[in-house]
């Protein structure tokens, strides 16, 4: 299968700055892909090349198959965009500003209504919204305004520019279901600081620092090849407080990490292994069923989004400062 979007050696400098260096990457059709960095990462200046708003200094762009360079008009009639601030007419009602914009994106008078219908509905502003002044809107509703404008026409691509930005967290749960409905119909590429939800939402995920890519790959590999040990947490009724004694004594290599008491003799212990998974959830189960300890609770505990971009970044940190000596 083509890939929807290709990037390659993409560079953009604004003066003697260098936003970003040689980027290269692909996105395949259907991927819900999202773009995490710290702040001056690159993350808004790759996202208006990829939808020709400002030019590269070098390297190529090519959505669906077509060159961004010379075929910018017939790949932005394909293509869905929402920018970072969002700017919306406030004197003007949701569903007329959707119609404005459906005429400005040439799309046929014929399906005009429809379309725009389909946008209200997928982004569920036609049941409240769709005849009230943008203005009178909350900062969640106008979100889904923007997202709305980008689904109109049914785009083959949709760029969004920090959708969830400045939401409450009831705000930012509906803009994440809607993006997992658009998942395996249309290729949707998004920059949050939101790191849950980037998780929640992608299949995929491309993290950028300094302009360079640092991680390119599902957050289930990434994790897998950036934290080789498997964490679990244990909780246990432990009247002598003696559970992590016994713990240095298990015939398996494990890790004490911290313990919390819960109340009532209970206490949550984080252990870590670098075992395989299988063999460490046997093991240790068996090992605190043997020695009598009354178990409570076992969980194993995935390293959170957070950890892997604090991991990423420090990592090029690093390495990025040790080229610059």
């Amino acid at each position: 299968m083509a890939s929807a979007i290709v990037v390659r050696d993409l560079t953009k400098h604004y003066g003697r700055k260098v936003a970003i260096q040689k980027l290269n990457f692909e996105v395949q059709p259907g991927h819900i892909v999202g773009f995490l960095g710290p702040n001056g990462a690159g993350k808004s200046t790759t996202l208006r090349i990829l939808c020709g708003l400002i030019p590269a200094s070098s390297g190529y762009v090519y959505i669906h198959g077509l060159p961004i360079t010379t075929q910018v008009k017939q790949i932005k009639q394909s293509m869905g965009y929402m920018p970072e601030n969002n700017p919306l007419p406030e004197d003007m009602r949701v569903e007329e500003y959707l119609k404005l914009r459906a005429r400005i994106k040439q799309i046929p008078h014929r399906l005009l209504k429809t379309c725009v219908w389909d946008a209200l509905e997928r982004c569920d502003l036609h049941r409240i919204a769709a005849k009230k002044m943008i203005g009178a809107l909350s900062k969640g509703f106008k979100q889904r305004v923007g997202i709305a404008e980008a689904l109109l026409g049914q785009p083959k691509v949709i760029i969004l520019d920090e959708p969830t930005i400045g939401l409450d967290p009831h705000q930012i749960l509906g803009i994440r279901d809607l993006l997992k409905k658009l998942r395996g119909e249309t290729t949707v590429v998004f920059s949050s600081h939101i790191l849950p939800e980037v998780e929640a939402a992608c299949t995929h995920l491309i993290i950028l620092n300094q302009g360079q890519i640092v991680a390119n790959d599902t957050s289930e590999n990434l994790r897998k090849q950036y934290f080789r040990t498997t964490r679990y947490e244990v909780t246990i009724v432990d009247k002598d407080g003696h559970f992590s004694e016994h713990l240095s004594h298990a015939p398996f290599k494990l890790c004490l990490k911290k313990s919390i008491a819960q109340g009532d003799q209970r206490m949550t212990y984080t252990v870590e292994t670098e075992s395989t998974e299988e063999w460490a959830e046997s093991q240790l189960t068996r090992w605190i069923f043997e020695n009598n300890w009354p178990l409570i609770q076992f969980v194993k505990k995935e390293p959170d989004l957070e950890s892997l971009f604090l991991k990423l970044t420090s990592v090029a940190w690093k390495k990025m400062d040790s080229e610059r000596l």
